[in-house]
């Protein structure tokens, strides 16, 4: 394939938004953005089809609607320190600003213009188009619920752009955070909001260090991700989440989730639309790089001169695994995940229609209600917000009725009960051992005053499993994500009369976000 037939191809993949009305004038979407090359080739043909007031009245194929861009910073969930998680912030900033100088240049180019996306980007440089990114720490998850707390860490997120792009430092480096200038009020703010945001961090590393299982804790990582970008996206006001997800990663998603005995719930996580957290008052996921492969997203970034700007390597695993000790201390090994992303590559370079064979036969699965495009609330036309400006004095409502924003609530999804932590759906056997459990711990409850102090204690050590086993989670969260480390051992060893100590409710559980624990 040519450099031009490929172009082509992964921004005509990207355009089936428009094509099949998923993505409407008046809409108000969110791009989350990692700085991988998935995200930043969507990111970078999103742009282009956006209509704005210099987009002369007849240009064809824009249309209009509002965009933020989310970023959420993980890095020191991976083991980077916190100098390293803002150079990674400042890198994906760069990358996303660097995407708005290519639509422009694109844009240029397609309406007559003789240079090319590449050779322009770098000479735009410091001139290309202001775009704000909304960076997420991944601790702001313990706000999920405060819709008033996100808002804020989004206006300060945006004041620290704008402050790094008016006032660099002497040396060149760029203003980072408040360090130096900005006006006194917001270094004030910034001083006020620092502890909170340090304990939020070592609330998140305690609940990390908590997951034993490599797959648990890539699997918590990924579902704390996803559910701080919906929170995200409901407070910039956005009615459509668009995410990078390429085929590549959907067939090794597919491998990793049949491993882990998630077939029920696997037709949810691999469509193109994902509208189950509407009825929240959630942005609806949409995948636009489902069909397109990581080699080809590779390939658009480097023909359009885009530097990436990756997660710090991970070393979380090897650094738990060097400062554990005791029984459940283990050298590092590798994930189910990672295995599985093994797997579909070697697979790939062997066999080259793997990806998408593995793709089809999964597809092939009835998929659920809110998979549905009918799912999507219906949007009434309104005038786009301003990037993340517009965040300073909006305010969303809740599930019902219509916000700011002109958008109205249509149809909702057949109500589907889902695990709380990963929102994965339940299967019919899970629900009924959730409700078994549910009833016995409350016939425990009941009787639980009847009997001797032996038989009371007995009967509550038993109820905490039952109260464990009645929360509405999955199987793959308990057993990979709550799972206690020696419970079993410990009460095989009271069973057979010796004086192991049963662990009290997931040491896991009662770290989670109030929001998801509950």
């Amino acid at each position: 394939m040519c450099h031009a037939c490929l172009e082509l191809s992964v921004r005509g993949k990207v355009r089936a938004l428009k094509t099949h009305k998923l993505l409407l004038p008046g809409d108000n979407i969110a791009v989350a953005l990692s700085g991988g090359s998935c995200s930043l080739t969507l990111l970078s043909n999103v742009l282009p089809m956006r209509k704005d007031a210099s987009t002369p009245r007849k240009e064809r194929g824009k249309i209009e609607f509002g965009l933020t861009v989310i970023h959420v910073n993980e890095a020191t969930a991976h083991g980077a320190a916190a100098a390293e998680a803002e150079a990674h912030s400042r890198d994906v900033v760069a990358a996303a600003r660097q995407c708005a100088a290519v639509a422009a240049a694109m844009t240029t180019a397609e309406s007559g213009g003789s240079s090319t996306a590449a050779s322009t980007s770098t000479s735009m440089g410091n001139a290309s188009p202001g775009l704000d990114v909304w960076v997420v720490p991944l601790r702001d998850v313990f706000l999920l619920g405060d819709a008033e707390a996100l808002r804020r860490e989004a206006v300060r997120s945006w004041r620290q752009q704008q402050q790094q792009q008016q006032q660099p430092a002497a040396d060149g480096t760029p203003v980072w955070g408040g360090e130096a200038g900005g006006d006194s009020d917001y270094v004030g703010e910034a001083a006020a909001t620092a502890s909170g945001a340090a304990e939020r961090e070592a609330r998140l590393q305690q609940l990390l260090q908590a997951v034993q299982d490599p797959t648990g804790r890539e699997d918590l990582i990924r579902h704390l991700r996803r559910r701080l970008l919906a929170a995200a996206g409901a407070v910039a006001g956005a009615t459509k989440l668009l995410c990078g997800d390429s085929a590549t990663a959907l067939a090794a998603r597919v491998i990793a989730e049949t491993a882990k005995g998630r077939g029920f719930a696997l037709p949810s996580d691999i469509q193109l639309v994902d509208a189950r957290g509407t009825g929240a008052g959630e942005p609806t996921f949409l995948y636009p790089m489902r069909e397109v492969t990581v080699k080809e997203a590779v390939f658009v970034c480097r023909l359009r001169g885009l530097h990436l700007a990756e997660l710090p390597a991970p070393l979380l695993l090897a650094r738990l695994s060097s400062a554990s000790t005791g029984l459940h201390s283990h050298p590092p090994r590798r994930s189910i995940n990672s295995l599985a992303s093994a797997f579909v590559d070697s697979l790939q370079a062997n066999l080259p229609s793997t990806i998408f064979t593995v793709l089809r036969t999964a597809s092939a699965l009835r998929p659920f209600p809110f998979n549905s495009p009918d799912a999507m609330p219906s949007t009434f036309p309104a005038t786009p917000n301003n990037e993340l400006k517009a965040l300073h004095g909006r305010s969303t409502e809740g599930a019902s009725g219509a916000n700011g924003d002109g958008v109205a609530v249509g149809c909702r999804p057949a109500a589907v009960p889902c695990c709380v932590l990963c929102r994965a759906p339940l299967s019919a056997r899970e629900l009924r051992a959730i409700h078994a459990a549910a009833a016995s711990a409350a016939d425990a409850g009941k009787q639980e005053g009847a009997g001797s102090v032996e038989v009371v204690q007995a009967e509550q050590e038993e109820g905490d499993d039952e109260e464990d086993a009645a929360a509405p989670f999955c199987g793959s969260c308990r057993g990979q994500i709550l799972f206690r480390p020696g419970h079993h051992e410990a009460r095989g060893r009271e069973e057979a009369g010796g004086s192991g100590n049963v662990d009290g409710p997931s040491l896991v559980q009662g770290l989670l976000p109030e929001a998801l624990a509950a």
